[in-house]
């Protein structure tokens, strides 16, 4: 077994080095690619190389601790967050078989990719983000590379000039992603990523730069004009308010009552989705929301097609082109434009259910998590992630799809790998 604390980091600080370089490019530069030569290598090969080669030389070479790196991942497998890993893995398992009934082998192939990206990120963060200050190094990356999307953003308000697209989008801003509600998506993330790194910075200056980059987020989520994500980031904030009182729960410690808390909390929570929903399909209906709504009863139609199997990954696309029922998409090439019907549709009921107690045991931890900590750091990234996971269960309707945007894949394993960080180590 390692020693543990300052010997421990000193031991994998190589690994951790390339784990930083990883998540700074998957994050934020996920297009990127490495030309050498006439051979261009995308960033996330290089990256699964070069922590290949980091672990074999650092572990095998220079220590030789070949029985206790492996007792040491076996371990690291068994912590608290082990059901997310089994989730994912069974997902991923799940999404692999599905090449025995997909219809469109390309469309299987290129989802297969971004899944590869999800489970090596979630097995390289829970093996390597052990402690709160890993977690806050991983949180500054992610809070740099919203300041630089912040930056092209308001260029492309002020300036009317796209960098990266040659789309014509106005004032709204896109920076890499191509499309508003994907980069509303990104900055519904960033807010308050920002904003618990401001809460816990000790450093004025940078506590200023983060709070205000929360707010520009903000504001740049409103020039998006993505209603969705405008409607996400508003109950996010409700959230975010309710949870700043938390200090008035300190003395809540009684377990019985913490318990009753959190189910509360998902009703109260599920209450307020359900109203917003209902007003989006009756009161507040348009042409759009139209269209979203009978892309949902396609999925549905095509899971009763397949017996609650699924399609099988990335074959909702295919199956929207060739056998749309319902209205024809706004979009094109077609998506379902729904996260948990994507889930649902494309990968059937058993790996929906599953992701449905995932989300709920992630939520449940970092609530409690909230509760339990003395320490500020801690609160603030579990007060975040409560906020973003309420707010994304709006706003994951929002983009077309989400599985290749890989900064969606790099924050779900930082939250995972945050599981397994007991309050007993704090």
């Amino acid at each position: 077994m390692y020693q543990h604390g300052k010997t421990r980091e000193k031991e994998e600080l190589m690994t951790k080095k390339v784990i930083v370089f990883i998540v700074t490019f998957l994050y934020g530069l996920d297009k990127s690619s490495l030309n050498i030569g006439n051979t261009r290598i995308p960033l996330f090969h290089f990256s699964v190389i070069l922590l290949t080669i980091t672990i074999f030389i650092e572990y095998f070479v220079i220590k030789k601790e070949y029985l206790e790196f492996i007792k040491d991942v076996l371990e690291r497998f068994l912590n608290k967050n082990r059901y997310s890993l089994f989730v994912m893995a069974t997902w991923f398992t799940y999404a692999l078989l599905s090449y025995r009934w997909v219809q469109s082998i390309p469309h299987w192939h290129q989802a297969i990719r971004f899944f590869i990206v999800g489970i090596f990120c979630t097995i390289a963060l829970i093996l390597f983000l052990r402690t709160k200050k890993d977690i806050h190094q991983v949180f500054q990356i992610m809070g740099i590379t919203a300041i630089i999307h912040n930056i092209i953003g308001w260029y492309e308000v002020l300036t009317q000039n796209h960098l990266f697209t040659s789309h014509r989008w106005g004032n709204r801003p896109v920076s890499l992603f191509y499309n508003t509600n994907n980069f509303g998506t990104f900055l519904f993330f960033s807010v308050f990523i920002l904003y618990a790194l401001g809460e816990n910075c000790k450093n004025v200056s940078l506590k200023i730069i983060y709070k205000a980059t929360a707010a520009s987020s903000t504001l740049l989520i409103y020039f998006t004009q993505s209603r969705g994500t405008q409607l996400g980031l508003a109950f996010g904030l409700v959230i975010l308010i309710t949870l700043s009182n938390a200090d008035k729960l300190k003395n809540i410690r009684k377990p019985a009552l913490s318990k009753r808390l959190l189910p509360a909390f998902l009703t109260t929570s599920t209450i307020k989705i359900v109203a917003i929903l209902v007003y989006m399909l009756t009161i507040g209906i348009d042409e759009s929301n139209s269209v979203r709504v009978n892309l949902i009863r396609n999925g549905l139609v095509f899971l009763r097609q397949t017996n609650g199997f699924g399609v099988g990954a990335g074959n909702l696309e295919y199956w929207l082109e060739a056998n749309l029922y319902f209205v024809s998409p706004i979009n094109n090439p077609p998506e379902i434009h729904n996260w948990w019907m994507e889930i649902l549709a494309g990968y059937g009921v058993v790996i929906f259910l599953l992701y449905v107690v995932f989300y709920y045991r992630l939520l449940r931890d970092n609530f409690l998590k909230l509760l339990k900590s003395n320490t500020l750091i801690d609160k603030s990234f579990s007060k975040a992630m409560i906020c973003i996971m309420g707010g994304f269960l709006i706003v994951s309707a929002v983009p077309d799809t989400l599985i290749p945007h890989l900064f969606h894949w790099v924050f779900w394993a930082v939250v995972i790998a945050f599981q397994g960080v007991a309050v007993e180590e704090y």
